[in-house]
């Protein structure tokens, strides 16, 4: 991580779950596609990932105590790939903390976290951002229709 990123801490969400609406309304922004019940489907989804020790599990990422970022660690995300059981999901970093290295920290600590939860390689769908999750040695599997789109479904082992 950069040097001006060096005050954020991550831990996992279960340990912070006063944190859990506001990463909802950031999930939903971003991912929501504007359907009105996405931010509760998200809040949702971050309460069933209020794990340490197990999959589903969020990460949050804390700049003085406030979220900076998020990576959820989940289970068979992908409907139609059920081989594929672990993967990482719901990166997303705030925007005031976006260049910093957070993203690269997130995938970090949740590649740490799925290996210590019994997890030999980790999955995960993207759309736009392939070269940046090689740069991290994750590598292309297939292309596959995820939702409405196409996405490139990259591995990693751990």
């Amino acid at each position: 991580m950069h040097e001006e990123a060096a005050h954020i801490e991550i831990h996992f969400l279960a340990d912070y779950t006063i944190h859990v609406r506001q990463l909802a309304s950031w999930m939903a922004s971003e991912w929501g596609g504007g359907h009105p019940d996405a931010e509760l489907r998200f809040e949702r989804e971050l309460a069933q990932a209020l794990n340490r020790d197990r999959f589903p599990a969020a990460l949050i990422a804390l700049s003085d105590g406030q979220p900076a970022g998020l990576a959820i660690l989940k289970l068979r995300e992908v409907e139609g790939l059920p081989a594929m059981e672990h993967w990482m999901g719901g990166l997303y970093v705030a925007p005031a903390y976006r260049g910093r290295g957070l993203a690269a920290a997130l995938i970090r600590h949740a590649e740490r976290a799925a290996r210590r939860m019994g997890a030999s390689k980790l999955h995960l769908y993207t759309r736009s951002k392939q070269a940046f999750y090689e740069r991290l040695g994750w590598r292309h599997v297939m292309v596959y229709q995820v939702g409405a789109r196409p996405a490139s479904i990259m591995a990693r082992d751990l």
